[in-house]
Formats: structure tokens, C-alpha cells, sequence
């Protein structure tokens, strides 16, 4: 439940992004914000599905 949640939060601030865009705004706080955001989310969703974090090596 808690990921579903986080989702709903990513896709809103992404909505966010792109409305301001589209009103001729330059990208503000909320676009940061997103992309640390999501590369969280993205994470966590990968270890709930078993894949763990990505590894270089």
C-alpha cells in the first residue's frame, strides 16, 4: 500500500512539472524534487519485487 501511495505522489508532482511547463514556466523546486523522488520509489519498488538495488561491478 505504501508504494501505491508513493506512486500517486510521483504521478502528482509529475503533473505538477508538466502543467507549469505547458503555462511557459521554467522547471522549478518540484521537478527536483521528482527526479530524487522517483529514483527512490523506483528502487524500493525493484527490492519489493525481489530485484534488490542495482549493482556495478
Amino acid at each position: 500500500m505504501r508504494l501505491w501511495r508513493e506512486e500517486q505522489i510521483r504521478a502528482w508532482t509529475s503533473a505538477r512539472v508538466r502543467a507549469g511547463l505547458k503555462a511557459g514556466l521554467p522547471p522549478g523546486p518540484e521537478s527536483s524534487i521528482g527526479k530524487v523522488h522517483g529514483s527512490e520509489l523506483t528502487q524500493r519498488t525493484r527490492a519489493a519485487a525481489g530485484g534488490g538495488r542495482w549493482r556495478i561491478h
